[in-house]
């Protein structure tokens, strides 16, 4: 987030934004294995390498602060005007560096499709799809959005596919302020 030119990661809890690095230096975050510029950062890269221990141990005290029964920052005035910002006094990031993502088929019959276009339909699907350690996965997924390359035949214009060109790519945003911290 950039609020008064300065960058810091925040979460969004409902219509208000949480400066992480401000909470970080007022050491909300206290017992927490953190480096003291881990929220202070412009993507959430390195705080996503610490592992899920420490996104976890971070959500919870986002919880616990943001209880209704604690009083902490609730009785600090001061705090909470560096740590608490309504949605247009901020502007949001891209949150992450992309380094690459998966082209995940979201079904059988999408799996099935595809690999149809590249192999015969007695192998379409590959033996492996049915056996996706997802389970595993769990433990290395920060976070997800779903993101839609479209494309011309997507939008049903009439072209040949091997002249089909991209057209716009857009990214989930009807779920965002419940995905944010979903996997951890």
């Amino acid at each position: 987030m950039i609020s008064e030119d300065i960058i810091t990661i925040g979460t969004r809890i409902g219509d208000t934004v949480v400066d992480l690095g401000a909470m970080h230096l007022l050491e909300y975050f206290d017992g927490i294995p953190l480096t003291e510029d881990i929220f202070l950062q412009d993507t959430l890269n390195n705080f996503i390498s610490d592992g899920k221990k420490t996104w976890r141990q971070a959500r919870n005290r986002i919880n616990e602060v943001f209880d209704i029964g604690n009083n902490s920052l609730q009785n600090s005035k001061d705090h909470k005007s560096i740590i608490l910002f309504s949605l247009d006094e901020i502007e949001m990031q891209l949150p992450v560096q992309i380094g690459d993502y998966t082209d995940f088929y979201s079904s059988k019959e999408h799996a099935t499709n595809v690999g149809n276009m590249f192999r015969d339909p007695e192998n379409a699907l590959m033996p492996n799809w049915l056996h996706i350690p997802v389970n595993e996965a769990e433990g290395y997924i920060f976070g997800m959005v779903l993101f839609n390359d479209w494309s011309d035949r997507d939008i049903q214009l009439e072209v040949d596919i091997t002249t089909e060109k991209g057209v716009s790519t857009t990214i989930s945003k009807s779920n965002f302020k419940y995905m944010y911290w979903t996997m951890a």
